[in-house]
């Protein structure tokens, strides 16, 4: 399991303010939610709901065809994605967002359609060579994307939380994926 060690994240976190704009809260989603990057990106106008005065993350999961997944959210991730939420309806209509995409390019060959993936590996990669994320040893962090999503799964458990309830919001379908997780436990305590 490929996750960001503390080490690295620190510096990640740190710095993040630095970070491109349109990048900063594809990244906040995926570490916050454990989501895919392909569906952090995929997220519409929709996504944000709230239950008896809690937030949660509402959408659905490509990979495993799960649809109306919802992963309860921090009151902090609820203001970030309204602000985004509010800026793709100011600026969207039928024509550079006809799907009501939150994070999307609104003009050019990719208009329509979600930021890419490639795109927000690259910008990462490129930030950290400029903040010298280093790992423990000195070397240059290289970022892949579906780390975050390891990373949400490996605090949970060494958060306590139980493998059953990770697996349902990672909305693995079924436990043996979720299962990898456990042998990290120990190591990463």
């Amino acid at each position: 399991i490929d996750y960001i060690p503390d080490y690295v994240l620190e510096q990640l976190l740190t710095n993040i303010n630095d970070l491109h704009k349109d990048v900063q809260p594809v990244l906040w989603v995926s570490f916050k939610t454990g989501l895919r990057i392909s569906d952090t990106l995929g997220l519409t106008q929709d996504c944000l709901i709230k239950l008896n005065g809690k937030y949660y993350l509402e959408t659905d999961i490509e990979k495993t065809y799960v649809q109306g997944h919802r992963i309860p959210i921090d009151e902090d991730l609820a203001n970030i994605l309204a602000v985004f939420i509010h800026e793709s309806k100011e600026k969207s209509n039928d024509d550079n967002n006809p799907n009501k995409f939150i994070f999307v390019r609104y003009r050019g060959s990719r208009k329509g359609k979600p930021i890419g993936q490639e795109r927000i590996r690259s910008e990462l990669n490129v930030f950290a060579k400029v903040k010298n994320i280093t790992d423990e040893d000195g070397n240059l962090f290289h970022f892949k994307t579906h780390q975050f999503r390891h990373t949400y799964a490996v605090k949970m458990l060494n958060g306590g939380a139980d493998i059953l309830t990770v697996q349902e919001l990672l909305a693995h379908a079924s436990p043996a994926m979720t299962m990898r997780y456990a042998k990290l436990i120990d190591e990463t305590k």
